[in-house]
């Protein structure tokens, strides 16, 4: 692989986590209950906007994608939590991160144009949902013990840099 095309994965990896920082800071603002629940979806939908701008994969009008993208963002993350979650048992958080990342992503196969074709950019990502959720499950128990700024955190972080490397993994071309 190319040096640039590492440096891409990089620049999403981070761009990943910038966001589910950004979304980990929400839980510290005084939004009221509905807009601190829709806050996660809304930030995860606008960096992807952002990265799909700057790579040049958004094919939508400017004005069309910054709705488009954290509707279906937001979605994804209230979806994942109000109903994969509650139940997805025997995994859960495998199951809240695959109905996340299925929504997210279909929202994004709609909107991009992508190298990896809209199917394998969706089943990519929904598999990596999946396993973001099940990898941050292992380390969920231990994390009950600190305290739910500390959960958040490694939460939103993890799972979205998962899925933003996973985005430029699906855009390499063979």
């Amino acid at each position: 692989m190319s040096g640039r095309g590492n440096r891409e994965l990089w620049i999403l990896t981070a761009s990943g986590l910038a966001s589910g920082s950004v979304c980990w800071l929400g839980g510290f603002l005084p939004l009221g209950d509905r807009l601190q629940d829709l806050y996660p979806g809304i930030v995860l939908g606008l960096a992807l906007v952002l990265s799909g701008r700057r790579r040049g994969a958004d094919r939508a009008p400017a004005a069309w994608s910054w709705l488009w993208l954290p509707v279906f963002a937001t979605a994804g993350w209230r979806f994942a939590v109000e109903v994969a979650y509650a139940h997805g048992d025997p995994l859960p958080f495998a199951a809240a991160g695959a109905a996340g990342a299925l929504i997210t992503a279909l929202g994004l196969a709609m909107r991009w144009n992508t190298t990896a074709g809209a199917l394998r950019l969706v089943v990519a990502l929904t598999v990596a949902g999946a396993l973001a959720g099940q990898l941050f499950a292992l380390v969920e128990a231990p994390l009950n013990t600190w305290n739910d700024q500390a959960w958040a955190l490694v939460l939103f972080t993890e799972w979205q840099a998962i899925f933003f490397l996973t985005i430029g993994l699906a855009e390499r071309r063979r």
